[in-house]
C-alpha cells in the first residue's frame, strides 16, 4: 500500500431525484473523494429509478476534474468481458478515477427482468459474483503495459507476446478474451464490497460496512448525515472513512453546504488522483505478464 491521504475519505452515494453535474460538482469542490452511482434495472415502487450508471459516471467524467466515480452494476445481470470493458473504458475516460461496487445481494424483481430459457440470476449468485471478480482483474491484465510499441521502423505496432489470452473456463463462466480495451490507467479499478456480502467481498479492495477484524484491506463506514456530523473528522474508528448515504437529494445538497466545509477547510489542497491512491493502494502488478500465453494461438 501507498501512503493514505490526509484526513479521512468521504464518499457519497447518490440518492433518486440526484441532479448529477450539479451534485458533483458541488460534492468535488467540498472535499468529497467519491461518489457512488446506484444502478438497479427494476423499477422502484414508488419513484423514478436512478439514470443507467455507467453513462452518468461516464457523462460525469468528461464535467469534473478529481472526484472518484464509483457505479454499481450486480454480476446477475452482466457478463464479465463486458463489465471488464465497461469499466477499463470509465477509467480511461476519466483518467484513473473509476470504481465498481459489486453486489451478490438477492433483488427479485431485477431476476424477474432477466430470466430467459435455462437462465435464473437468483441461483448460484454468490457463487458466480466470486468467480466474476478474479475473472475481470485478468480481464483487465490481458494487455500488459507496453503492448503497443508503436514502431514505424519495424513496422510493429502490436507486440504480440504482451497480449494474453485466457480462455477460461470455470464452474459457471467461461471466457475467452483478451479484453478489446488496453490496461486501464490504474491497472484496476477499484472494487468496493458490503464487508457482509458473501459473493463479493473475498476479492475486493475495500470493504463497506464494518471493521474487517484481522483482515488489513481497508474500510469504509456506512453512514446517515447525522452519524458522520457527530463523529467528527478525526473519529472514523479504525475506518479510512465514511460512505455517506441519504434519503433525498436535498438532505444531499444540504450536507454539502453545511457539514463537509468544516472539516476540509484544513485539509491539504493536493490529494492523490487516481482513486486506489486516495484508498493507499498501490497500481497492482499485471497477473499474467509471467504467462508465456498471447494472443497468437497459445493460452495461458
Amino acid at each position: 500500500m501507498s501512503g493514505y491521504r490526509a484526513g479521512p475519505l468521504v464518499g457519497y452515494e447518490l440518492p433518486a431525484g440526484t441532479e448529477p453535474v450539479a451534485t458533483a460538482r458541488a460534492a468535488e469542490a467540498a472535499g468529497v473523494d467519491f461518489l457512488v452511482l446506484p444502478d438497479r434495472p427494476a423499477a422502484p415502487d414508488d419513484r423514478p429509478g436512478p439514470p443507467a450508471a455507467l453513462i452518468t459516471a461516464s457523462w460525469l467524467a468528461t464535467r469534473t476534474e478529481r472526484i472518484g466515480l464509483v457505479i454499481e452494476m450486480p454480476p446477475a445481470y452482466t457478463e464479465p468481458y463486458n463489465l471488464a470493458r465497461m469499466l477499463a473504458s470509465l477509467d480511461h475516460v476519466s483518467g484513473g478515477r473509476s470504481g465498481w461496487l459489486a453486489s451478490s445481494a438477492p433483488d427479485p424483481a431485477a431476476d424477474a427482468n432477466h430470466r430467459r430459457a435455462g437462465v435464473d440470476p437468483a441461483v448460484n449468485r454468490a457463487a458466480r459474483t466470486a468467480e466474476y471478480l478474479p475473472l475481470l482483474r485478468d480481464l483487465w491484465d490481458t494487455w500488459e503495459d507496453g503492448a503497443f510499441t508503436h514502431d514505424k521502423a519495424t513496422m510493429q505496432f502490436v507486440d504480440g507476446d504482451r497480449v494474453h489470452t485466457l480462455n477460461h473456463e470455470g464452474p459457471l463462466l467461461r471466457v475467452a478474451g483478451p479484453l478489446n480495451v488496453i490496461r486501464p490507467p490504474q491497472g484496476h479499478p477499484l472494487v468496493l464490497a458490503d464487508a457482509g456480502d458473501r459473493g463479493a467481498a473475498a476479492d475486493a479492495d475495500v470493504l463497506i460496512g464494518r471493521s474487517p477484524g484481522d483482515d488489513d484491506r481497508p474500510w469504509l463506514w456506512a453512514a446517515r448525515p447525522d452519524d458522520v456530523r457527530r463523529s467528527g473528522p478525526d473519529d472514523a474508528d479504525g475506518a479510512i472513512g465514511w460512505l455517506v448515504r441519504f434519503d433525498s437529494a436535498e438532505e444531499c445538497v444540504a450536507f454539502t453546504e453545511a457539514g463537509l466545509p468544516t472539516w476540509t477547510a484544513d485539509w491539504p489542497a493536493e490529494q492523490p488522483f487516481l482513486l486506489r491512491e486516495r484508498f493507499g493502494l498501490s497500481r497492482p502488478a499485471n497477473r499474467l505478464a509471467h504467462c508465456v500465453g498471447a494472443r497468437t494461438g497459445r493460452t495461458r
